[in-house]
């Protein structure tokens, strides 16, 4: 497959400059190209992938989670939440957490039907002012809430439209849509 590349754009020159290049062909197999972006709180880029996540740091990529303790399926969104920790939203898996982005060696917490999630399928992330998690799938939006890890699920009963939920995002006056 092609080398990934990621170009930034550059205002100052009105150009794209190459910002970060996998030359040394390390991407893991099938990956895909790209299907999120997120900036952790040191400035790193994650980038979500088919089977796994690409960290941006200094001008080369670092591949995680890919094999065993891998993300399942691909990455729909990335969320940065207010306390820098990093949402990823799966095709397959449900929902991930990663508490500290910028270790070297950074753990996941995953989220799925068994932790009480309506759907492993997670489409979009959002994050209330309170801090709770908000997961758009086929089955409407769970609300999560990590300090407690209780879920609350919003369906068609409770006023969304019927079908998939597959955009959220909080507005600077702290409204969800």
């Amino acid at each position: 497959h092609e080398p990934l590349q990621l170009r930034r754009w550059d205002s100052a020159s009105d150009k794209l400059r190459l910002y970060a290049a996998d030359n040394a062909g390390v991407r893991p197999a099938n990956s895909g190209p790209a299907a999120a972006i997120a900036a952790d709180s040191s400035g790193d880029l994650w980038l979500g992938f088919r089977n796994c996540l690409a960290r941006c740091r200094e001008g080369r990529f670092e591949w995680f989670f890919t094999g065993a303790g891998a993300i399942h399926g691909p990455v729909n969104a990335l969320h940065l939440d207010r306390l820098g920790r990093l949402w990823i939203a799966s095709a397959l898996g449900g929902l991930y957490r990663m508490d500290e982005p910028a270790s070297a060696h950074p753990q996941i917490t995953q989220y799925a039907i068994t932790e009480g999630l309506s759907s492993n399928e997670i489409l979009c992330l959002t994050e209330d002012q309170w801090g709770r998690i908000y997961a758009g799938s086929n089955r409407g939006v769970d609300r999560l809430d990590p300090g407690s890890s209780v879920v609350h699920h919003y369906t068609a009963a409770d006023g969304l439209s019927r079908g998939a939920v597959a955009l959220a995002y909080r507005d600077h006056e702290g409204a969800l849509w």
